[in-house]
């Protein structure tokens, strides 16, 4: 044998398959969260960063906030505005994050001259409405 010996690395600890079954049973049936299994289980929280961090957060949480146009603005075009280097699943994550969702915008019905009518009737009638009534 050589004087010099190769350095092995440490190996990581992986969870058995024992492990893996009680964070899915504790995460679908128990309904814990993520953070609340890995301090039953005392193992860390594994997971890749989110991409965009919190100052950048901050500036999209901004910039959607500040404008009807803004809010409308598909996901996939936001990146070439603030010309991150990023895909779409960074942003929805990013979203994700700060609370907000993707929805499409609801259509109010037509209000109709009778539908208008009715209303102005049913609001004369309790203009002077109290809560004891």
């Amino acid at each position: 044998m050589s004087e010099y010996s190769i350095p092995t690395p440490k190996s990581q600890y992986h969870c058995t398959c024992d492990d893996r079954l009680r964070i899915l049973v504790l995460y679908y049936h128990a309904g814990f969260t993520k953070d609340e299994i890995a301090l039953q289980l005392n193992l860390s929280h594994s997971g890749r960063r989110p991409f965009l961090g919190p100052i950048e957060r901050q500036q999209l949480v901004e910039w959607v906030c500040a404008s009807a146009k803004n809010r409308r603005t598909p996901w996939h075009k936001i990146t070439a505005i603030f010309g991150w280097d990023c895909h779409i699943y960074a942003i929805e994550t990013a979203f994700k994050i700060e609370g907000f969702a993707c929805r499409s915008a609801l259509k109010k019905p037509d209000l109709t001259a009778k539908h208008a009518a009715i209303r102005l009737i049913w609001a004369l009638e309790y203009i002077h409405w109290t809560a004891e009534k």
